[in-house]
């Protein structure tokens, strides 16, 4: 809580602009990683150098907030967390930073029918999609792209996610939970297996405005039922439905945009 003229107080007006606090879990003698994910800023960083490379590895972070972006050609990258997958899934992980990737005019669709069997690891997009964006983003960052473990959905019954297992990646699809905190689908057990142990991206709980998809839909790897994945509509909703075989941009042969996340350091 922020102290204003005597007032406690958890947001404050400048202008017409208001601006609310976040930072009340953070001790204000902590620094590196801790400090800088409960800081947003929104610089253009340019290209990945040596210098900062060798900042990320160290630990310190001073160089970079949330929000912070690289530019590489066209493509942009947007930092959303910081030492964010340094886990019980990975353990030993160096330090990094977390990016997303823009949503761009390329769109996917999960299957080539509306099918969600084998969950999101048996979609063709992960088998086949994904792996032309970590060739894009290998280009991008090189030997500063980092593999990580997730734990993803691979079966699905009735429409319902029931298991889920540890794969090594590169880069993977965001999931509702990662994005809002909280996981998609119709059943409990179901929300469990879409979500895997990540908390929320530090950049969805200073900026949640941010899920937006830049006035498109993009894809999240939850399954909602037999035919369906999640989305986020263009205001930053995540939607999705709980009844199968409707024609919609839920199914997983509709065509929709991909915001994917990936480590660097």
């Amino acid at each position: 809580m922020l102290t204003v003229n005597g007032k406690n107080v958890d947001y404050v007006m400048i202008n017409n602009s208001c601006f609310k606090y976040k930072l009340d879990w953070l001790d204000k003698n902590q620094t590196g990683a801790a400090k800088q994910n409960a800081i947003y800023r929104g610089n253009n960083l340019g290209a990945l150098t040596d210098d900062m490379s060798l900042n990320i590895k160290s630990g310190n972070f001073d160089d970079f907030c949330i929000g912070d972006y690289f530019t590489v050609g066209q493509n942009q990258y947007t930092i959303a967390g910081i030492n964010y997958k340094i886990d019980d899934d990975n353990p030993t992980l160096n330090n990094h930073l977390v990016l997303l990737t823009s949503t761009d005019s390329q769109k996917y669709q999960m299957n080539p029918t509306a099918t969600t069997e084998g969950g999101f690891v048996g979609s063709e997009f992960f088998k086949n999609s994904l792996p032309t964006i970590v060739d894009r983003l290998e280009k991008d960052f090189g030997d500063h792209l980092l593999s990580f473990n997730e734990k993803l959905t691979d079966k699905v019954e009735d429409g319902v996610p029931t298991h889920m297992s540890d794969y090594t990646v590169k880069a993977c699809m965001c999931s509702s939970k990662i994005i809002s905190g909280s996981a998609s689908g119709s059943t409990d057990s179901g929300k469990i297996y879409n979500s895997g142990n990540d908390p929320q991206l530090p950049i969805y709980k200073l900026r949640p405005n941010l899920a937006t998809g830049n006035a498109n839909w993009y894809w999240l790897r939850d399954v909602t039922n037999s035919t369906d994945f999640a989305l986020i509509n263009p205001d930053g909703t995540i939607v999705w439905d709980d009844l199968p075989n409707h024609t919609s941009w839920y199914s997983a042969n509709y065509k929709n945009q991909v915001r994917a996340y990936f480590l660097i350091n």
